[in-house]
């Protein structure tokens, strides 16, 4: 897509539902498979958003997950490589823990990158998104027999 791919960064119709366009082309650049699906799925089939503090309720809703990878291979299945197709998992993995570190980073250098609304904002996104990688990785074995 824009190798920014989350639903935040896809403006709808109000009133059919229905995409209208991509936006935030700010990161528009060639890229990887694994950027575009992995911050579609951590965006998407994630129960709530990085913002959530309730980490006990976050949960990767399956239906969600095999609908965006079902979708995604059926337009992408000819252009990815036999090795992108057999890590096609990994993708989500690594953009969760990179995005897990990047906000523990940006809290660690006093909230520099990520706008925060109150001071332990970025350590909580951090948390948040390590939460959602562990979950992650118990959906994949149980439903994919998949492990790293």
């Amino acid at each position: 897509m824009h190798h920014d791919a989350k639903i935040a960064n896809v403006l709808f119709d109000k009133k059919t539902g229905q995409v209208i366009c991509a936006i935030d082309f700010d990161t528009t650049m060639p890229g990887y498979f694994f950027s575009d699906l992995g911050d579609m799925i951590r965006s998407m089939a994630c129960s709530s958003d990085e913002h959530n503090t309730d980490f006990s309720h976050l949960h990767i809703r399956k239906d969600f997950y095999k609908a965006i990878v079902s979708g995604y291979l059926g337009v992408m299945n000819n252009y990815l490589t036999d090795e992108e197709k057999k890590y096609i998992h990994s993708a989500v993995l690594l953009m969760i823990y990179m995005q897990a570190v990047r906000f523990f980073a940006d809290y660690l250098n006093n909230d520099v990158y990520y706008q925060i609304s109150y001071p332990e904002q970025n350590f909580d996104r951090a948390t948040n998104q390590l939460t959602l990688l562990r979950n992650l990785e118990q959906f994949l074995s149980e439903e994919y027999n998949f492990s790293l």
